[in-house]
Order: C-alpha cells, then structure tokens, then sequence
C-alpha cells in the first residue's frame, strides 16, 4: 500500500511506521492472563526485547523542532505542543 501511494502522491514524501505490539489500552479488554503471555512472548521476539509503548511510536514519528530544516517547520507549527516535544 505504501509504495503505491508513494507513486501516487509524488512528489510528496510518504512514510509509514509498523510499530509491532504497543501497550495500550485496547488490550485492557483482554484477559490479563493471556495478554501477560502474549506480551512475554512478542517480547522475546522485538528487536528491543520489550513491548513497546505510546511514548516510543510518538518519539520515534513525531519530528522535534531542532531537527527540523529550513522550510519544514512552518508545516508543522500546528502540530507542535509541550506534550508532543517532550
């Protein structure tokens, strides 16, 4: 799906993130027996050894503002919150 929609939206920059399994609150409907398995298990097989959570897959898309270059930031004015860039 990426990459056509790479093609598609040229000359736009398209991206994607997959994450893996997150810890979040989706998996509070799921009983905490198999949910403590299943995490000990995807656990062992993510390259960082861990579930990971909101707070990764936010630090890891959203762009800091020093990191920005000349141009991009303007674009992302509205996206910027002390929450977000922390």
């Amino acid at each position: 799906m990426i990459p056509t929609l790479a093609v598609e939206r040229r000359p736009l920059r398209v991206n994607a993130v997959s994450p893996g399994v997150i810890a979040t609150p989706w998996w509070d409907r799921v009983p905490e027996d198999f949910r403590h398995d299943f995490f000990a298990q995807a656990a062992t097989s993510a390259p960082v050894g861990r579930i990971g959570q909101p707070e990764d897959v936010a630090h890891a898309t959203l762009p800091h503002p020093k990191h920005l270059h000349d141009g991009q930031h303007h674009r992302l004015r509205w996206w910027h919150s002390p929450v977000l860039s922390q």
